[in-house]
């Protein structure tokens, strides 16, 4: 039946080019407190939150991380630029006048990696995985 693959042991990683470790995880190992931008939230529009002094981290620092709120309340960051953060789903009041922690994100390559993080060592994906399959595009064509 199928109910009996429900027993089985899934793999927890992908043999792929790109992380597959959380960022901030214990497999990870970086440290959160390293990648922390804490300020007052000057505005907001829908799901895009203006952040105090954030555009000094640089356009896309944030991308994939995440904004906390003093609650406890976290929505992930879709997209960072300036001060600007866009969460994927709104907070469901406003934070605004309230001082948020702003956390790095990572597109989960060996590149982001070892130029933002420094972390390589601990880089949890397959690096040189080839981008062709010649299984799919012949010899000729790899």
């Amino acid at each position: 039946p199928i109910t009996a693959d429900l027993a089985n042991t899934i793999p927890r990683f992908k043999f792929s080019g790109v992380c597959n470790h959380v960022l901030y995880d214990s497999a990870c190992t970086v440290a959160q407190s390293l990648f922390r931008y804490q300020d007052e939230v000057t505005g907001v529009a829908g799901t895009t939150i203006s952040v105090q002094g954030l555009a000094a981290k640089g356009t896309g620092w944030a991308n994939g991380g995440y904004v906390a709120l003093p609650s406890g309340e976290f929505r992930q960051i879709a997209d960072h630029t300036g001060d600007d953060i866009r969460v994927l789903i709104p907070f469901p009041s406003s934070p605004l006048g309230q001082t948020v922690e702003v956390f790095a994100g990572c597109d989960h390559s060996i590149a982001t990696c070892k130029s933002k993080f420094n972390n390589v060592t601990n880089f949890g994906g397959f690096a040189w995985v080839p981008l062709k399959n010649p299984f799919n595009t012949g010899l000729n064509n790899a």
